[in-house]
């Protein structure tokens, strides 16, 4: 499993279905041992109670425990301020970081947090009219009495203030203590290059890195805020960052879309944008465009297919048997591939370019590069293709 400021996507969010987004959620801090906490709530002892030594440190991790779900529940509800809570091993810092997430969401994801979180006054900033979560309550089903348990979607559309698209409204200031926050785009080698109001994104495709774009980068970049960024199966990812790469959890392209949707908003990009896939990126862009369409204005796909695989009705490129001699090949071999296979993929009459993918592929590990080809040559998301709503080219 990767780190936790890391695999955001695992964190259920709030899409304004409260009855489904509930359970969810309650797996997922069961599974993080934060559930007991929520269930029981979190009470101080009276006054003239004296704990001893053992009782002292109980109470502090289970106070700990309940700062922890509630950073979790601001995430879930709010994509940018939640996520960029940097959630800190001291109570006193937890404080500050929940209190000015809950100042930054709008009435109607307070009246949701306000559903599970007990309400006490509480003085913030010198403003005391709001009431802010506190303790957790995970079955109080009177904590907020003009907020019903059925699907919140009718609330959501009707108060929810109107969406914008203009990233100066969508950026949460963060303090100081949070300037050294790793999230995904750190990771990912994320960068954005150039200037403009249109933002787009180039994804590389198997074997390569961000590299692939360098010729074209300068000229985009006139017109574009252009990111690049590395998958974080490419062999330019740095070392602290390699473990990241679960074979599992990368066995289809699902979690790549999901990475894709988390480095968005991550980086707080102008949106819509457009987005440019090469080859296995393009599929990528297609279904984490099905999951967030309000993300994407364009998708252009070079070099994709949605199955690579012949079959009776369809052409994907290879046969069977093509497929099972590469995977075999780098399982066996990996160095003999390495050399062998870019001449077969990439134009002879360019070796330059046969060179660059060479060393791009050698510089990956061989476990990855053989877990991500399977990913790639045994993928079929040709009934993918029929869910796509963004223009495409």
């Amino acid at each position: 499993m990767a780190a936790e400021n890391f695999v955001q996507p695992a964190i259920p969010r709030f899409d304004g279905h409260y009855d489904h987004w509930s359970m969810l959620m309650e797996n997922f801090l069961r599974s993080k041992e934060y559930w007991t906490v929520v269930e029981s709530g979190l009470a101080d002892p009276a006054a003239d109670v004296v704990l001893s030594d053992a009782q002292k440190a109980e109470h502090e991790a289970l106070k700990l425990k309940d700062l922890k779900a509630k950073n979790y529940l601001f995430q879930a509800i709010d994509r940018d301020g939640g996520r960029q809570s940097n959630f800190a091993e001291k109570e006193e810092d937890s404080e500050i970081t929940l209190l000015m997430a809950y100042q930054a969401l709008n009435q109607t994801e307070r009246r949701i947090l306000n559903k599970i979180f007990v309400k006490i006054p509480t003085n913030f900033d010198g403003e005391n009219e709001e009431e802010v979560p506190t303790a957790v309550s995970g079955n109080s089903q009177n904590d907020v009495d003009d907020v019903p348990n059925s699907n919140l979607a009718p609330i959501m559309e009707a108060e929810t203030e109107t969406p914008t698209n203009s990233r100066a409204q969508r950026i949460r200031k963060r303090p100081a203590w949070m300037s050294d926050y790793e999230g995904i785009s750190i990771a990912m080698n994320a960068r954005i290059i150039g200037s403009g109001s249109q933002d787009l994104i180039l994804a590389h495709g198997y074997g390569v890195d961000q590299s692939l774009w360098d010729k074209i980068v300068p000229d985009l970049a006139e017109h574009f805020r252009v990111v690049v960024f590395d998958w974080i199966f490419s062999g330019a990812v740095k070392e602290e960052h390699q473990h990241l790469f679960d074979p599992d959890k990368y066995s289809s392209y699902d979690a790549f879309a999901d990475d894709l949707i988390c480095l968005i908003d991550d980086m707080n990009l102008n949106l819509p944008l457009v987005f440019i896939g090469h080859s296995m990126s393009g599929m990528i862009g297609c279904i984490a465009s099905i999951k967030r369409p309000e993300l994407f204005k364009r998708i252009v796909l070079i070099g994709s297919s949605p199955r690579y695989i012949n079959a009776d009705d369809y052409e994907g490129g290879f046969n069977k048997s093509e497929i099972d001699d590469i995977v075999s090949n780098i399982e066996s071999d990996f160095q003999n591939w390495v050399l062998g296979f870019p001449s077969l993929v990439v134009d002879s009459g360019d070796p330059l370019s046969v060179e660059k993918l060479r060393k791009s592929l050698a510089n990956m590990r061989p476990e990855v590069a053989l877990s991500v080809a399977k990913t790639v040559f045994f993928s079929d998301e040709r009934e993918t293709l029929d869910k796509v709503s963004t223009r495409a080219l």
